[in-house]
């Protein structure tokens, strides 16, 4: 099959989950013989969508990857002030500002129009990631005129998702890529009993390459750890994702005595983090340094408040690491629920509980760690959730037909 991935940003130096998503289920289709292809801007900054990448097709992995130019870069301030009073409104949005913000959303791409209706005429189905973002909202519904499509709508109880506009999104969708049960429940919310193809898959992670325990000593040596324990926030530090707030709090409990560990932050940063106690900062790094940290740590924190998905999580749970999760997000509290290796916590105390029973019983530890192995090997081989997600293609396919 010829089949076109249709996202905001693309690539191996891109941390984002619905780009990951994107690039991981792209290569793996094209693995599996199919002539896969990608569309999507040359930004690799989420919030400007300044042009980095240089336009054009090039091939990454197997994949026939499309750069397109932005239009311009979005000014921060004034974007900030439109989402603010759109967002925050407490009566109904009109639709000229909701379509206002789904525009100055972006990224928006020079000749894009031209580009869907190319690939998606000569394609056998058009995937759109991400119910958000104009490669999304300006490029499904042509692309449903020339063939089926598919939506990863990475969708989470957030303020933009409450916007009436994006019900005529996620009705250009002829199937849907669910990662969890909550999600699915989220966008089934807003559709009522929709009659469209389905599945909830989730994502795969590869547990062919266990880490050494010399990957593990080269990272600490390398972001100066020592031997003392340490845990993980692995993402973007943005306020959006609570990083902020997790990281002030853990500084806290360290300030006072509350905890013996340091806590390390990987991931890109798009917030500022000052010097606080017992805090590491690294910035963005490569998949095996990303590993070494997380075979490394004594449990991942994840203190987001709206995901359709964690694969960090995944990750972890085939390394034998258990969690500490943001119980009031819905998935977060889900995926610990249904594999009893995540705990969740909703506050400083919440936290510092969990953090003091992991120094006092490090065995609770490993036991939680080795649950999340065991479920990742029943849900979440590669194998299986390519399986599943060719099925929905298919699936997608036929019903136009």
């Amino acid at each position: 099959m010829r089949i076109t991935h249709f996202v905001h940003r693309y690539g191996a130096d891109i941390g984002g989950g619905a780009e990951a998503a994107c690039r991981m289920v792209a290569e793996r289709l094209a693995q599996r013989g199919h002539d896969v292809h990608v569309v999507t801007s040359c930004a690799s900054n989420y919030r400007t969508w300044a042009n980095h990448y240089d336009p054009g097709a090039t091939t990454i992995n197997g994949v026939e990857v499309l750069r397109v130019p932005t239009v311009g870069e979005r000014d921060m301030s004034k974007w900030n002030q439109l989402a603010l009073r759109i967002l925050r409104q407490t009566e109904a949005v009109p639709i000229e500002l909701q379509r206002q913000f789904v525009t100055r959303q972006g990224p928006e791409l020079a000749d894009y129009a031209d580009v869907v209706n190319r690939f998606s005429q000569s394609s056998d189905i058009s995937i759109f990631h991400t119910y958000l973002y104009q490669t999304t909202t300006a490029g499904i519904a042509p692309a449903r005129i020339n063939g089926p499509t598919l939506l990863h709508p990475t969708a989470h109880d957030e303020d933009a998702f409450r916007l009436p506009i994006f019900d005529q999104i996620l009705r250009q969708a002829d199937g849907f890529f669910f990662h969890t049960p909550e999600e699915r429940d989220l966008v089934h919310g807003r559709l009522g009993n929709s009659q469209r193809v389905e599945a909830c898959i989730g994502l795969g992670v590869d547990t062919s390459a266990p880490v050494s325990s010399e990957e593990i000593e080269a990272f600490r040596h390398r972001f100066n750890l020592g031997p003392d324990p340490y845990f993980l926030i692995l993402g973007r530090v943005d306020s959006a994702k609570g990083v902020l707030e997790a990281v002030q709090t853990f500084a806290g409990l360290k300030r006072i005595g509350k905890c013996n560990a340091s806590l390390v932050v990987v991931g890109e940063q798009t917030g500022e983090l000052t010097d606080l106690d017992g805090v590491i900062t690294t910035g963005f790094v490569d998949e095996s340094t990303k590993c070494a940290a997380l075979a490394g740590a004594e449990a991942l924190i994840i203190p987001s408040y709206a995901e359709s998905f964690s694969l960090v999580l995944i990750e972890a749970w085939a390394m034998g690491v258990p969690a500490f999760v943001q119980g009031h997000c819905s998935v977060l509290a889900g995926q610990a629920r249904r594999s009893a290796a995540a705990f969740t916590y909703t506050d400083i105390t919440g936290l510092s509980s969990l953090l003091d029973r992991a120094h006092a019983d490090r065995q609770w530890l490993r036991d939680a760690g080795e649950l999340g192995r065991q479920y990742v090997t029943r849900h979440y081989q590669w194998d299986t959730v390519m399986d599943s997600y060719e099925d929905l293609i298919e699936r997608t396919i036929s019903s136009r037909r």
